[in-house]
């Protein structure tokens, strides 16, 4: 409750009159007109683009992959809450609720509680802010001075190196002494005075309505100051009333003691903040008599050339584009030499498969050589034993006498009479047979009529067949 509190004893009047007497660059129409106009899907949809994933959720549970997954469905509900809490003048009570979890600083003692810096787990709230950051990252660079680099797009603390070495390197026989100052505030955002923060923005040229986003959780945060003093004064006054039996109404005296209460609390409070106003005058006088007297002493800081300075950063700066613009054509080249080495390593993969698959190939030729030399021994073989056949044959044709042609068709005639014989021989040889089976059934008849008449004709016939086969052979 005590962030957004004064910690300084100023009026409005007087904060006015010292913003009245400095120099602002202020924001353009088209400028402000961009950081006034209402939130969009788009600038939701970009600012969640950026968020990382697999990250831990807020106290909801909700990761940014669920956004991301469903967006369509969820970033125009979102994009509602958002106009919605900008009309109402403040978010939703959970968007002001965080998980808080700490991690140990790098290089420190563990067992100390400052080694440990606190973070908030949320994911919605997360994104609102994205979206005014990146409206703010557009116009940021205008109105901040080049000696602040960081923090800010384009800019590099390497540009206040370089003017750290040129001032160490260059000349000044006018000047005795040279300083450089960097400022750097230690827990700015527990530090700083909001009230003056707002004046500021108003000063350069902000919006009320973009303001009314930077200044909403302050609201909230007010809001909350004035319900609890509302509980307390309820819890010690009001309730204290209604819970009496007697049924006796609250005394005046109670009211003005639980007034004079608060009263001598806020004295108190200003009490100390006078004193250490009055402890800081005290300081500062302190501060100028001790410069005083270094000016007696001609002790003076001189002023550095900050105009030569600027001239040469400005050449550093088109000298550092120039390397960038090299850096960057470098990349693409490195990009290129990539996709090119990418290629050849795919062939070369595609020829180290080949020459495997050739391996194996010249392996199975090599066995199959093996079997054609075996085979080739094995034809050899044949070969000389066909060729000693071939000799062999050779010389029996050549000993072969070709008998004389007369002698031949003699021959020939004599082989086709011995086989025209044969053959009516052997017609004659299947006649008898034909005849024998005739003979034979007649034979059977008569021996079944009759065993003696027919023994005699039966002699008598085979006495006629006898004879009839020695004619027939002569």
């Amino acid at each position: 409750m005590e962030l957004y509190r004064t910690k300084v004893d100023y009026s409005e009047d007087l904060l006015s009159e010292y913003l009245a007497g400095m120099t602002w660059v202020t924001l353009g129409e088209e400028e402000r007109e961009g950081l006034e106009e209402p939130i969009t899907l788009e600038e939701i949809q970009e600012a969640l683009s950026s968020m990382a994933n697999e990250k831990a959720p807020g106290i909801d549970g909700i990761p940014t992959e669920l956004y991301k997954t469903y967006g369509e469905t969820v970033l125009p509900e979102l994009l509602e809450v958002f106009q919605d809490s900008f009309t109402r003048g403040r978010l939703p009570q959970t968007m002001y609720e965080a998980v808080i979890v700490v991690i140990p600083k790098e290089g420190k003692d563990r067992k100390q509680p400052d080694s440990y810096r606190p973070i908030s787990l949320t994911t919605d709230i997360k994104m609102l802010a994205k979206v005014l950051a990146n409206r703010l990252s557009r116009v940021v660079t205008t109105i901040v001075g080049t000696d602040q680099s960081g923090f800010l797009p384009s800019r590099s603390t390497a540009v206040h190196l370089r003017r750290l070495f040129l001032n160490l390197q260059t000349d000044a026989p006018h000047a005795r002494c040279r300083a450089v100052l960097s400022l750097d505030a230690a827990e700015a955002f527990d530090s700083v005075e909001w009230g003056y923060l707002w004046a500021v923005l108003e000063r350069i040229g902000f919006g009320r309505k973009c303001i009314k986003w930077a200044t909403m959780e302050e609201a909230e945060i007010r809001s909350s100051e004035i319900k609890k003093a509302k509980y307390e004064f309820e819890r010690d006054i009001s309730r204290a009333a209604v819970s009496n039996k007697k049924d006796v109404g609250v005394t005046p005296e109670k009211i003005l003691r639980y007034m004079e209460e608060k009263t001598l609390a806020r004295d108190s409070l200003v009490d100390k903040l006078r004193l250490k106003n009055a402890a800081l005058k005290i300081q500062k006088k302190k501060l100028q008599m001790q410069l005083k007297q270094k000016e007696e002493m001609g002790e003076v800081l001189n002023e550095v050339d900050f105009q030569q300075l600027k001239i040469e950063n400005a050449q550093f700066l088109e000298r550092i584009d120039e390397r960038n613009q090299d850096l960057l054509q470098l990349k693409l080249t490195t990009g290129d030499t990539l996709q090119v080495l990418n290629s050849y390593k795919r062939r070369l993969q595609n020829t180290m498969a080949e020459s495997i698959h050739l391996s194996k190939e010249i392996s199975v030729r090599h066995d199959i050589l093996q079997r054609i030399e075996l085979e080739t021994e094995q034809v050899e073989q044949d070969r000389v034993k066909a060729e000693s056949l071939h000799r062999k044959l050779r010389k029996q044709l050549s000993d072969f006498r070709v008998p004389d042609v007369l002698h031949y068709v003699q021959e020939k005639m004599e082989q086709e009479e011995r086989e025209k014989n044969l053959r009516a021989w052997e017609r004659k040889v299947e006649i008898a047979e034909l005849s024998l089976r005739t003979q034979r059934r007649s034979w059977e008849q008569m021996k079944a009529t009759s065993l003696m008449p027919a023994y005699g004709q039966l002699h008598g016939e085979r006495g006629q067949i006898t004879t009839d086969t020695g004619t027939t052979s002569n």
